[in-house]
């Protein structure tokens, strides 16, 4: 069922904004761009949203993972205890970020890692302001255009 309601995202996602059909567009957004709530925080480079008013239920509960950011992973997929604790320092960061926010908006989303692991890439912007940025200038994560990551145990 997933499967199915995954295609259909996709094919509404790509054919929308040729007819002028914008997820999540008000007043405040640009094409593009998508102000959905904050439903969750999953690690320090990856939040949950609610799209429930522009996805099919399945669908509705949507990982971003933040375009143009590392940070430590979390729990069991940490390497070592330092970036488990690096990891939950980044996640707390973020959740802090999100927090106090109605919404957040996700801009320029690509689907290239949606088939695998189900969630988009995009621009993270709370407040006015990238969360990517903020990630960088704390020292929670590190830059990242794609391709292997760095090491985070060992440094």
């Amino acid at each position: 069922m997933l499967a199915i309601a995954s295609v259909i995202w996709l094919a509404w996602a790509m054919i929308a904004p040729l007819f002028g059909l914008v997820f999540g567009a008000g007043a405040d957004t640009e094409p593009g761009e998508y102000a959905w709530p904050v439903a969750g925080v999953i690690d320090g480079d990856t939040i949950k949203v609610d799209a429930g008013a522009d996805m099919p239920g399945e669908l509705a509960a949507l990982s971003v993972r933040i375009r143009g950011v590392d940070a430590p992973e979390t729990g069991g997929r940490a390497k070592c205890e330092s970036e488990a604790t690096r990891g939950a320092a980044a996640t707390a960061f973020v959740a802090e970020a999100v927090a106090g926010a109605d919404v957040v908006l996700v801009r320029n989303p690509a689907f290239r890692k949606w088939g695998c692991s189900g969630r988009i890439v995009a621009d993270v912007v709370v407040d006015g302001r990238s969360l990517a940025a903020a990630l960088l200038e704390a020292g929670h994560a590190r830059s990242y255009e794609r391709g292997r990551r760095g090491r985070w145990c060992g440094q």
